[in-house]
């Protein structure tokens, strides 16, 4: 679903966790990027009607994904299910809605970039560090040991519609979000929302 960070009901989710680990121009652990994403979910805690983003590649997006996932369970044999979204077991304050459970070891994440990022996805895993937090966080909240990060355009001939990129589970990457969660909820989410009571 590309759109998890606009469904999301005031937690920290997996399509933010980029902008947590991303540091500001001036060496700030958190940036202007990562205290743009704390007014967000303040928002969203506070109950705000936030307005839902509308682009042409989110609509793309949205659009796409129920033929990338049919053309991943042919390839893999396999269901997707959808599951919906969870809270992080240990964390009230982190949840996340994958695109796609397959089993209980393997979720997927499906995206549908613009075509010149497709090809460089076919060539060169382009974007698999752009999206490495968001599959982790996933597999993290989840519990899982792989992320299927697919890119899908149908602008491609068969058999390129589909590019699947295969992440396993890095537990070390995974503490290191966890402690910028934690922190990033404690020294900038909650301060800002206390401003606001």
């Amino acid at each position: 679903m590309q759109q998890d960070k606009y469904d999301n009901p005031g937690t920290l989710s997996p399509s933010g966790f980029n902008k947590i680990l991303t540091g500001g121009r001036g060496g700030e652990e958190f940036g202007k990027t990562a205290r743009g994403y704390a007014k967000d979910v303040v928002m969203r805690m506070m109950g705000v009607d936030m307005p839902e983003l509308d682009t042409w590649d989110i609509r793309r997006g949205n659009e796409n994904e129920p033929f990338a996932r049919e053309l991943y369970e042919i390839d893999n044999v396999c269901t997707v299910e959808q599951p919906g979204r969870i809270f992080h077991p240990e964390y009230d304050f982190i949840s996340g809605e994958v695109d796609g459970m397959v089993n209980d070891e393997i979720i997927t994440e499906f995206k549908s970039p613009r075509v010149n990022n497709h090809f460089d996805n076919i060539v060169r895993d382009k974007q698999k560090d752009k999206y490495m937090a968001q599959c982790q966080g996933y597999m993290w909240i989840w519990d899982k040991g792989i992320c299927d990060l697919c890119s899908y355009s149908n602008r491609f001939p068969d058999p390129y519609k589909m590019h699947c990129m295969r992440i396993e589970r890095d537990d070390e990457f995974i503490l290191t979000l966890e402690e910028k969660c934690i922190k990033f909820w404690n020294e900038i989410v909650i301060p800002l929302k206390n401003k606001m009571t």
